[in-house]
């Protein structure tokens, strides 16, 4: 039986970086989800539970710090990696 490959939110809005980040991140067998704004990020780490989350710090519509602390919040056992 194949494990179940760990979740990742890359939160970036620089198009070209997070595609650079899931190519590489889905080529080590990670299942990866990209969000291109903070609101958006947010709702997908509300539904999906990530076990990480790539967060850059100043993304439109939400910044960083301020998706981070309701997401703390919601989802207490999410690691985090400031982009």
């Amino acid at each position: 039986m194949d494990a179940v490959p760990k979740k990742i939110l890359i939160a970036e809005d620089d198009s070209f970086f997070s595609m650079i980040l899931k190519n590489r991140l889905q080529k080590e067998g990670f299942a990866v989800r990209q969000a291109f704004d903070g609101e958006e990020a947010l709702s997908m780490a509300r539904e999906e539970a990530p076990d990480l989350i790539l967060l850059d710090l100043i993304i439109p519509k939400l910044s960083g710090l301020s998706f981070w602390r309701p997401c703390i919040r919601i989802r207490g056992s999410t690691g985090f990696l400031l982009l």
